[in-house]
């Protein structure tokens, strides 16, 4: 999910963080293509995904939790990735994954995709940050601080794991740090 949102400047929140099913595709010389799930990724790729032509991004209308290796998905998925792949030239150049169901693996290889570790290259490339990343980076930190700093001085004898939870989340989710408009907050 972190390497999907550097790719592709979107994030659907923290429910999918451990999930695997929202993935994309950076093509040399290219834009990211994301595949996202449901209504989510409808939504995102058409509002968010800083102006992008319509056709960049790819709806995943399946969810992790509904799909089974039983009903294609795997091949499914390594068909849309060829496709891609084709369009471009690179079919035959080798795909650097970070992570990857081992299905969804099986079935890139069986498509006659050469797989490499691509999880090194994310890692170095999310080294380099810019300046409004940083600027960013430090603001959020303070915000955690902050947020420590009232856990620390709340904290008792018999106060409840979810009390703390709440506590802290309400200090960094306070009216004036999210932008909010029509009734509705971003807090991303």
């Amino acid at each position: 999910m972190n390497n999907v949102r550097y790719l592709t400047a979107t994030h659907i929140g923290t429910w999918a963080q451990d999930k695997i099913s929202r993935f994309s595709l950076l093509p040399q010389n290219d834009e990211p293509i994301l595949w996202d799930f449901g209504s989510d990724g409808e939504d995102i790729i058409n509002k968010i995904a800083r102006g992008w032509e319509n056709d960049r991004g790819r709806e995943f209308r399946c969810c992790a939790e509904r799909c089974h290796q039983r009903w294609g998905r795997a091949e499914n998925v390594a068909r849309k990735i060829k496709v891609e792949l084709e369009k471009r030239g690179l079919h035959k150049e080798p795909l650097g994954i970070d992570v990857v169901e081992p299905p969804i693996l099986f079935a890139l290889q069986k498509e006659g995709i050469k797989i490499v570790d691509g999880q090194q290259l994310m890692s170095d490339a999310r080294v380099i940050k810019t300046q409004d990343e940083i600027s960013l980076l430090n603001h959020s930190a303070m915000m955690v601080d902050a947020a420590y700093d009232e856990l620390y001085r709340a904290m008792k004898p018999g106060m409840s794991e979810n009390q703390a939870v709440g506590l802290a989340r309400q200090s960094v989710v306070r009216p004036g740090l999210g932008i909010c408009g029509s009734g509705e907050c971003d807090f991303g």
